[in-house]
């Protein structure tokens, strides 16, 4: 056996009993799974598995590796400093990966509709709306012709920005791939293999695993059964907005006394002031957020209303 599962918990078992279809299977490709050990056991992360909402696997890259030294790295063609990680491990990998996630959806005999075809049934599509079909990838050796074929997303600097619209994008696939690379990075003949690349954000990182780590945590937090449906309403990007500011007790502290409207049980000032409040912060935060937002008229007047009440932004203490 080629994987190490933790937290795993037969996904279509648990969203069965809630009536809810399959839950979203997290494969995780990684030369160094110890990473995930904790972060697995997180609450939010545990509470999915535990609700058949989420499965997460982890596939030692490693393992498909020859010799008895595992070699998966070698040095760069042209020269240069670092190791690059080499396609045959890598693809072998998600090769098994895949035909497994076809062995899954065959057992239980229902596609991502809720229909039961038989496996290639030219019915079902993939998760981009594709009629999945024979030969793509053939120098993997990939049998493609599965059902809802699993996305394969490559944790790389040179993807396109993660943001949350993309999170609740993956959020909806049946079957996510994380791909992560290491040293520097991975060979470039693998990158066809992969149905994006993604970076979460413009800094270096020794390795994707904890690129994937985030990928899992915000994904894992928009699925049914993780937390309470409205406690992700009103976060922070949600719609298009930083958070409003928060505050619990005590009402004052230090001479610094929560904002008024928050303890007047007036709920439709409370909305109006938080919406007033995430504008303000927004602007002054993230401009570049704030200039993509369209305003609605309503949000208009209450940056009006704002001209003489600043945003209640916490000078820094000394």
């Amino acid at each position: 056996m080629h994987t190490k599962r933790l937290h795993r918990e037969a996904a279509h078992r648990g969203s069965e009993k809630k009536g809810e279809g399959f839950g979203l299977k997290i494969s995780i490709l990684t030369i160094m799974p110890e990473l995930f050990g904790d972060f697995l056991r997180a609450p939010v992360i545990a509470r999915a598995v535990r609700n058949g909402v989420l499965e997460v696997e982890l596939v030692d890259i490693r393992e498909y590796a020859p010799g008895s030294f595992r070699h998966i790295d070698d040095s760069p063609f042209g020269g240069g400093a670092g190791m690059v990680m080499r396609c045959q491990p890598v693809l072998d990998a998600l090769k098994a990966c895949m035909e497994r996630s076809q062995a899954d959806r065959a057992n239980v005999r229902r596609d991502c509709h809720g229909d039961a075809p038989t496996v290639g049934s030219k019915g079902c599509q993939d998760c981009h709306g594709n009629t999945p079909t024979v030969g793509q990838r053939p120098a993997a050796g990939i049998n493609e012709n599965v059902v809802c074929r699993p996305h394969t997303v490559l944790l790389s600097p040179a993807g396109t920005p993660y943001t949350q619209k993309k999170a609740h994008s993956l959020a909806k696939m049946p079957h996510l791939i994380l791909l992560c690379g290491h040293y520097e990075g991975v060979d470039a003949r693998i990158y066809p293999y992969a149905d994006e690349l993604v970076s979460i954000g413009d800094y270096v990182l020794t390795g994707g695993e904890l690129a994937a780590q985030v990928i899992v945590d915000s994904v894992a937090r928009l699925l049914p059964g993780s937390l309470r449906e409205a406690s992700t309403q009103e976060e922070s990007f949600e719609n298009g907005l930083l958070e409003y500011p928060q505050y619990t007790q005590p009402a004052v502290y230090r001479g610094e006394a929560v904002p008024e409207v928050l303890r007047s049980g007036d709920h439709a000032r409370i909305r109006r002031w938080r919406l007033q409040q995430s504008l303000l912060w927004t602007k002054k935060m993230r401009p570049d957020l704030f200039a993509a937002h369209a305003l609605t008229e309503e949000e208009r007047d209450l940056l009006e209303e704002a001209a003489e009440d600043p945003v209640c932004f916490p000078d820094r203490q000394q």
